[in-house]
């Protein structure tokens, strides 16, 4: 932006213009005024020659916007804009939105982000910053829409093209809300975080009232995908469908977990993504609440992806999670299974004894990843894969595939292929 400022007599600099397509701003919870007056004067000189500025983000949003300042202005009188995403939701940021003269396709809104989640106080939303009311010049072209803002209650608003909805920390799982304003639905991804859930009868009422609201409005017929933790999937009651499951950090605290009636029936789930932690490898009651979840019995596709966090105390218990890994497979026997354990994130830890820094290397190294995928690949019908990840770009692949359908008592032909990358350091060490 500066270079563009700085550049206005050259027409080289304007002729780049149609190529602006994306703006991404963090410019901390304080920014002076000045630079925010700077930034407004580059936006509207630009405007008429940026067609294709389509993606604008921008972090602490709130105070960006106020209005003794030109920027909402600016933003609002843009009409190329697709895409929106404003971290530090509050007041001037709804009043921009209202005013907004583009077509919108996708809109993200969260008072906190991964620019913005400390350092900030929020204000107390007004009740016309409810987003099926504040989106509503956007009913029409709308396609997704993802937030952690408080949706009280039901408008009579519906998005009839939007397909995409993402829901973080929702203070209370009214399902009537979303399968009235939202019936076209095509994905979906909610987390609760209503303090009388965390009891077993509050997650239990909720349930069967979600369950009656979807069959009092019948809009949902089927989701393609559907996003989070169990305990919330639950409350969810999903009465359509599902072909995809992503289940985010399984934790199994009450019994209603273990029951044969879940988050879905058991036709209704084709691929599951399961996306943990690593105290996944210690607790084999999660492995058991696999095999025996009738839901899963028609699985085509599982998916595990697990963050280690500790480099070498995890290692340890590698070969024991494995083992659990394969009598799931054993069970379920999907067509496709893939496994990613994710060591990239480790902090090297301090070893008492010896005084130096632990890493995973040795670990990784010694994993016989072709033994195991090659046993994986007797209960995955089609292909079977297996994908270590550390850090400095470090990794092995190793994929095996059924090269003709199983009969009976006979050989699996079996097609394969590894590859490893060696980091820059300590892999080749």
């Amino acid at each position: 932006m500066a270079f563009l400022v700085a550049s206005r007599r050259d027409g080289y600099a304007y002729r780049r213009l149609p190529f602006f397509t994306n703006l991404e701003l963090s410019l901390g919870p304080h920014p002076s005024d000045e630079v925010v007056w700077y930034l407004a004067e580059t936006l509207y000189s630009i405007r008429l020659q940026a067609t294709y500025f389509t993606s604008l983000d921008l972090s602490y949003a709130n105070r960006l916007l106020s209005p003794h300042l030109p920027l909402a202005f600016v933003i609002a009188s843009l009409t190329t804009l697709k895409r929106i995403f404003l971290e530090g939701f509050g007041r001037n940021c709804g009043s921009m939105i209202r005013r907004m003269q583009s077509a919108l396709l996708d809109v993200k809104l969260f008072r906190e982000g991964k620019n913005c989640r400390e350092g900030i106080e929020f204000p107390l939303l007004h009740p016309d910053n409810d987003p099926i009311l504040l989106l509503q010049p956007f009913h029409l072209t709308l396609r997704s829409f993802r937030t952690d803002l408080p949706i009280h209650a039901l408008h009579g608003l519906r998005y009839l093209n939007m397909t995409t909805l993402n829901l973080g920390n929702i203070e209370k799982p009214a399902v009537s809300i979303y399968v009235a304003a939202f019936p076209n639905l095509l994905r979906l991804a909610i987390s609760f975080r209503t303090t009388d859930v965390l009891h077993p009868s509050g997650e239990s009422d909720n349930r069967r009232l979600s369950i009656a609201q979807q069959v009092q409005y019948d809009t949902w017929r089927s989701l393609d995908k559907v996003e989070g933790e169990l305990d919330d999937l639950y409350m969810l009651g999903l009465t359509c469908p599902v072909n995809e499951v992503e289940i985010v950090g399984i934790f199994m605290p009450y019994p209603f977990s273990c029951s044969p009636e879940d988050t879905a029936q058991a036709h209704m789930i084709r691929e599951l993504m399961i996306f943990v932690g690593t105290a996944w490898l210690v607790d084999t009651w999660n492995f058991e609440f696999l095999c025996e979840e009738t839901a899963l019995q028609s699985l085509e596709s599982l998916e595990f992806r697990v963050i280690v966090g500790e480099p070498h105390e995890d290692a340890e218990h590698m070969e024991d999670f494995l083992t659990c890994v394969d009598i799931v497979l054993s069970s379920l026997g999907p067509a496709r299974f893939s496994l990613t354990l994710d060591w990239s994130q480790a902090e090297p830890q301090m070893d008492v004894e010896s005084g130096l820094l632990v890493t995973p290397w040795d670990e990784l190294r010694d994993l016989a990843l072709d033994e195991h995928v090659s046993c994986f690949l007797r209960s995955s019908r089609q292909a079977s894969e297996m994908h270590l990840v550390g850090p400095d770009g470090w990794r092995r692949d190793v994929v095996h595939y059924s090269m003709a359908p199983r009969s009976s008592g006979s050989e699996i032909p079996v097609a394969s292929a590894s590859s490893e990358g060696a980091s820059l350091a300590g892999a080749s060490a």
